[in-house]
């Protein structure tokens, strides 16, 4: 996933680059003929003369593309992470039956539905009619290996305002997604800023996700020939940091849900963190017969909340090990590179 949310950054520092360029623009247009010297060549002062006669339609040119940028970079990204979150579940759980309910119930159906696009003379995807139906058939027939058309998850009608991505990865059993996405602290800080809101408020979801849910707005009367009132160049500014907090919360969110499933299908259980030191960093356990190394992954957790990191130190009797051994149960000392709680529970991921 972190793969998709690159990319997606990368387009958005494009269009942050784009509006730059606006602004270059807007400063070309306060320069008139007279002002340049007398050594320009004279196809600049043409240049010039007629870029001051149509820069206000050129405004309004600069403000469709953005709008069109944005939102089908952010599309393609809800696309795009839908089908990578699938991938991720599926290199955690190997069986067809065991995916999430809500995986298998809406598999079927939707597989219909890409299907009929796959069908379709205009259809420009990737996806074949005979590997989406091999597919389909693996899984009603519980074959392993299996492959799900994780594509047909991503076919949408609608545009992707924040409720219609809710109902999207309800069908992939990621329930209250918007809630969860709002609370994060990245999106939070930014939605409190730019409204002017003490830190901590609660926040309508109307509030938190304007800026998106106005986007798709916007882009549906460009798309149609018609016009609301133009965005500045610092207001689109706004929206572009809106969506990198938007999509990098979005992408935590969905980390965490696999860190679920990693604890339910790819973890061994060690045990309670007996003590932390070091601001929760050195983490004091014991090993209940559980082996493990450097570099392994282990996971924290309580009721409301999981960590992962990698095991970067390792001391048992206060000696630097580079392994513990399942034959006993040791008291262990670990070193991680985020912080765990005394009221953590310990799993050893097995991924």
């Amino acid at each position: 996933m972190q793969i998709v949310l690159n990319e997606l950054n990368r387009s958005l520092k494009n269009i942050d680059d784009l509006i730059d360029y606006f602004d270059l623009e807007a400063k070309m247009y306060n320069y008139r003929s007279h002002q340049i010297l007398e050594e320009c060549e004279e196809v600049f002062v043409d240049l010039l003369n007629s870029f001051n006669n149509f820069y206000t339609e050129k405004r309004k040119f600069n403000y469709n593309t953005f709008i069109i940028s944005l939102y089908g970079e952010f599309e393609r990204f809800i696309e795009d992470i839908i089908v990578a979150y699938l991938e991720e579940v599926l290199k955690i759980i190997d069986n067809y039956n065991l995916l999430p309910k809500k995986i298998i119930d809406n598999h079927f159906l939707l597989s219909l539905e890409l299907l009929k696009k796959v069908i379709e003379p205009k259809y420009g995807g990737s996806e074949t009619k005979e590997n989406a139906l091999k597919n389909l058939n693996d899984c009603l027939s519980a074959s392993t290996p299996f492959s799900l058309n994780t594509r047909a998850f991503a076919l949408h009608s609608a545009n992707f305002k924040h409720t219609v991505i809710s109902e999207h990865f309800s069908k992939l059993e990621v329930e209250n997604i918007n809630l969860k996405i709002a609370k994060d602290r990245i999106l939070k800080t930014f939605v409190e800023d730019y409204n002017g809101l003490s830190a901590g408020v609660e926040v309508a979801p109307d509030v938190s996700f304007f800026l998106l849910n106005d986007l798709v707005a916007r882009r549906n009367e460009v798309a149609h020939g018609n016009f609301s009132t133009l965005l500045s160049n610092s207001e689109m500014k706004n929206y572009v940091l809106f969506f990198e907090k938007y999509c990098n919360s979005l992408v935590k969110v969905l980390n965490n849900e696999t860190l679920k499933l990693i604890c339910e299908f790819k973890a061994k259980l060690i045990g309670p963190v007996d003590k932390c030191f070091d601001d929760g960093k050195i983490v004091c356990f014991f090993s209940n017969n559980v082996g493990f190394k450097l570099n392994d992954v282990i996971i924290g957790k309580n009721s409301h909340e999981m960590v992962q990191s990698q095991i970067i130190e390792i001391k048992v009797d206060d000696n630097n090990v580079v392994e513990v051994k399942d034959d006993s149960n040791y008291d262990v000392g670990i070193k991680v590179t985020i912080p765990f709680k005394e009221n953590y529970e310990l799993l050893l991921s097995q991924m």
